[in-house]
């Protein structure tokens, strides 16, 4: 069948046509096939770089509480940093707002493809421990 689920977040995909979603999902270290997902968690993964510590460091930060700055006035003052490294993986640059799309509050300062990554797998807690029984259970 040209249908089936993504191994991550379950969602359906689909392999043909111009509304492809299904991925090959691959380690870049071997080379080996590890499964098929959606986009959005493959994208996820690769935003992560398959590091488990990275994807359990962003689930820790987003239990964390918001900040009081409202996201559309950051935006506009621009000169609010919350963080001066990020706090998921220690990076000093490239650190991009972060904001809690629920409460429309900034959560911090983190490091641009975490933040990409984490709006992969929609900010969710759910999600990423899937992520990583995924990446667990696909290991070498």
């Amino acid at each position: 069948s040209c249908k089936s689920k993504c191994e991550i977040c379950n969602k359906q995909v689909s392999a043909l046509g111009a509304n492809k979603t299904a991925c090959i999902d691959h380690c870049h270290k071997t080379n080996k096939i590890r499964g098929i997902l959606c986009n959005n968690c493959n994208a996820g993964l690769g935003s992560f770089n398959d590091n488990i510590v990275l994807i359990k460091n962003a689930i820790k930060y987003l239990g964390k509480e918001d900040t009081q700055y409202k996201y559309y006035k950051w935006k506009r003052e621009r000169n609010v940093k919350i963080n001066k490294i990020c706090p998921i993986t220690g990076e000093k640059n490239n650190l991009v707002c972060d904001h809690n799309h629920k409460t429309g509050f900034i959560r911090g300062n983190i490091y641009n493809y975490i933040n990409m990554g984490m709006g992969s797998f929609q900010d969710s807690i759910e999600i990423l421990e899937k992520a990583i029984k995924y990446l667990e259970k696909k290991r070498e």
